[in-house]
């Protein structure tokens, strides 16, 4: 061993001081030579057992063979090992949708040139680009009277965070699930993230909105039932629409009134089973009249959640509901549970899959003259 300048501990073998830190050199017959240099002893005894380890197991050392990935190389993986034996990605559509832009992107890049600096000019760039309408847009004669696409728009924070996520689930998996190396250091750390919410929404259905919303699926040219049915299950569930849409009828327990959603279609990646009323387990026994033979899901009619979006746009402005969105039906809902039912916060958090209790009280919008109500009822204290 080598004696630590300045002191009488001697250095392991492949180690030795260099400045203020220490060099770790390491050269192996059939491995590249490794030289890097650390702040600290400790460290560099870490990367030297751990090189050593991979070694021993027949891998070649962490970093070399990841010289070779691209970005476009940890996506085809990630997408093959999320798809089944038909070839169905079992991905949420609009998560296929984010890593594909990342693809097209940063694809030909390699996972090792990325850094940190580099991911931030990303998503500023994509928070500043103007959004190109679709093709079959581009001439004015195509507009369809409640289409807004030919307004110059850019993408929401929101949007923009999501690509920064897909990017890391796919690498984050690539790097720790199918093999082993390390990303750039500090790759996903510490960036100022754009929101996910610009302001917290807090739209809720006015008196009449939703009468009025049923009323407007009778003026949609097709899945007119479906509709209210679809919204009716929002309103008494408070699921997301990408639940709704890809929940399966072999995930639906009538009889013992549940439905346990897989994780695998939940934003926070964690199942969880939700409770039935009586109206939702109505609600799914009229759709089950409409179940098609080679479509497990429940809410087949719609392909994704881009398509209920843009289809409930026209839902809204035939029901003359100002600024009302698919997802402020879930905000509804919950806001419910909190208002009508005796439900503990924990019991609601249960049921609506919220993990973090100060992410659910932004949900909780209830109304004052409630509360004012509920303070005028007599409270009688049982004697024991």
């Amino acid at each position: 061993m080598a004696k630590h300048r300045g002191s009488t501990e001697k250095l392991p073998r492949n180690i030795r001081r260099k400045g203020d830190g220490f060099e770790l050199r390491m050269a192996r017959k059939g491995y590249p030579a490794i030289s890097r240099c650390f702040a600290t002893l400790e460290e560099a005894k870490r990367e030297k057992t751990r090189i050593e380890f991979h070694i021993v197991e027949g891998k070649a050392p962490p970093n070399i063979k990841a010289k070779k990935f691209t970005v476009s190389d940890a996506i085809d993986e990630y997408l093959k090992h999320h798809t089944n034996k038909e070839g169905e990605i079992l991905l949420p559509k609009n998560k296929i949708s984010d890593i594909g832009l990342v693809r097209t992107d940063l694809g030909s890049m390699k996972v090792l040139e990325l850094n940190h600096k580099g991911l931030d000019l990303y998503m500023k760039r994509k928070l500043e680009e103007e959004v190109q309408p679709p093709k079959n847009k581009a001439q004015p004669k195509n507009f369809h009277p409640l289409y807004s696409g030919e307004l110059k728009r850019k993408r929401s924070p929101a949007t923009v965070r999501k690509y920064f996520y897909a990017l890391k689930t796919v690498l984050v998996w690539h790097s720790t699930k199918q093999h082993s190396y390390d990303l750039p250091r500090n790759l996903f750390d510490e960036h100022k993230l754009p929101p996910a919410w610009k302001k917290e929404r807090e739209r809720r259905l006015e008196k009449g909105e939703e009468g009025n919303l049923l009323a407007a699926c009778d003026k949609m040219r097709t899945k007119q039932d479906e509709w209210k049915l679809l919204i009716q299950l929002a309103l008494e569930t408070a699921m997301r629409a990408q639940e709704l849409l890809f929940i399966c009828w072999g995930d639906v327990n009538l009889k013992q009134r549940f439905i346990n959603i897989p994780a695998r279609i939940v934003k926070t990646r964690t199942s969880r089973q939700v409770p039935l009323s009586k109206k939702a387990l109505g609600i799914l026994k009229a759709q089950q009249t409409t179940k098609k033979s080679n479509d497990a899901r429940v809410f087949w009619q719609w392909s994704g959640t881009n398509h209920l979006s843009h289809c409930f746009k026209r839902i809204t402005k035939n029901a003359g509901c100002v600024d009302l969105r698919f997802h402020d039906l879930r905000h509804e809902a919950i806001s419910r549970l909190f208002e009508k039912t005796s439900l503990t916060m924990m019991e609601i958090a249960t049921m609506t899959g919220h993990s973090d209790l100060r992410t659910l009280k932004r949900y909780s919008h209830l109304r004052p003259q409630l509360l004012a109500d509920k303070l005028e009822k007599p409270f009688i204290i049982g004697i024991l």
